[in-house]
């Protein structure tokens, strides 16, 4: 072993050396010039179990540093902690992995961080477009930073080309047409628009009595009080002919309704044309009854009985009466 102090030192220097492949340690100690402090070497040859370790003070520190090393093929491990230079604290960090917030977007600056030397990270707060179009509404979604839009009305385009938006379970009836109805229903989750229409009952304004024309409830189909149609009526009256009379009343029949007319202009014959139709009989009977005459005498009287009746095109004419056969009892 040899220890030796340099020029002015006020320590000394110490070195013990292990040959290659021996079991032992070898030191040395120095003392650079003007230091106060002492540095230490241990140094394990190659293929040695044993471990090395170094002290080293810079320059004018008051602190120290060490470096534990383990050379080539060493069971050992090693750890650095190193000082600036001029600096009077001991360093050690650790960086972890960095995780933006949920509501936060983050990206890798150009600036770098004096102290860790790593780029800046900066970010920003997520901004959620929370504007909906219309028929939508705006809703949170738990567990995720930003909402969405949900459809909570239904939105359809009528025929003439207008937007419409009808809420759940409500109606919408287009103004120019009060026979068809559009309404917002809710069928597996989806809103659905679903439409109905009204199909109205034939109407003739000529089956009608004039100034009962009117529509109905919903404004959609037109009625009014109709006319009596051409059919058989009926009467109890007792027949009179030439002072006869029957001793009870006779059920008469008769035809009475409304049939339909028109007069219509012919271009081709370049004159108005008509046609009439009235309520006629169809088919009829003969019957007889009998009638008593003030002289207490008898008379069989025959009187038409309308079966049948129906509208048919033709000419009115003037009726003909049939004289009574009378047939005095003896």
């Amino acid at each position: 072993g040899t220890t030796a102090s340099p020029s002015g030192s006020g320590q000394t220097s110490g070195t013990t050396a292990s040959p290659s492949g021996s079991g032992q340690t070898s030191g040395t100690t120095a003392s650079p010039s003007g230091s106060g402090q002492t540095s230490s070497t241990t140094a394990s040859p190659s293929g040695s179990g044993q471990s090395s370790g170094t002290t080293a003070s810079p320059s004018g520190s008051g602190q120290t540093s060490s470096t534990t090393a383990s050379p080539s093929g060493s069971r050992q491990s090693s750890g650095t902690t190193a000082s600036p230079s001029g600096s009077g604290q001991t360093s050690g960090t650790t960086m972890q992995p960095f995780k933006p917030g949920p509501c936060q977007e983050c990206y890798c600056g150009p600036k770098m961080d004096p102290i860790t030397k790593l780029n800046i990270i900066n970010c920003k707060p997520v901004v959620c477009k929370t504007d909906c179009s219309e028929g939508y509404e705006y809703q949170t979604v738990p567990g995720k930073c930003c909402g969405k839009c949900v459809q909570k009305s239904c939105i359809f385009t009528t025929p003439d080309n207008t937007t419409q938006i009808i809420e759940v379970n409500d109606t919408f009836v287009p103004p120019n047409n009060k026979c068809v109805k559009y309404t917002c229903e809710k069928i597996n989750g989806q809103l659905v628009t679903k439409e109905t229409e009204t199909t109205c009952p034939h109407f003739n304004p000529l089956d009608c009595e004039p100034g009962t024309e009117t529509t109905d409830a919903n404004g959609c189909c037109k009625t009014c009080k109709q006319r009596s149609v051409c059919e058989v009526q009926s009467k109890e009256t007792v027949i009179e002919v030439n002072g006869c009379k029957s001793v009870q009343p006779v059920n008469m029949t008769s035809c009475a309704g409304h049939c339909g007319s028109s007069s219509i202009y012919s271009a081709a014959a370049n004159k108005m044309m008509h046609q009439c139709e009235c309520c006629q009989e169809a088919s009829t009977s003969q019957k007889q009854v009998e009638l008593t005459c003030a002289d207490n005498s008898k008379v069989q009287h025959t009187y038409t009985v309308v079966e049948t009746c129906s509208c048919s095109k033709t000419v009115c004419v003037e009726g003909t009466t049939a004289k009574p056969q009378r047939r005095r009892r003896r």
